[in-house]
């Protein structure tokens, strides 16, 4: 996987994740829609 955009997704309109090699840590603000885009990979 090189990239994810997802759109309108809970409380984001728009968000793009780009995993990189190797183990991926989400770090970001109060709001900044980490527990997003790990709720969107549970679906």
């Amino acid at each position: 996987m090189h990239s994810v955009h997802i759109e309108g997704f809970r409380s984001r309109a728009d968000i793009e994740f780009r995993p990189g090699p190797g183990v991926t840590v989400l770090l970001g603000a109060n709001g900044a829609g980490k527990s997003n885009i790990l709720h969107f990979f549970e679906m």
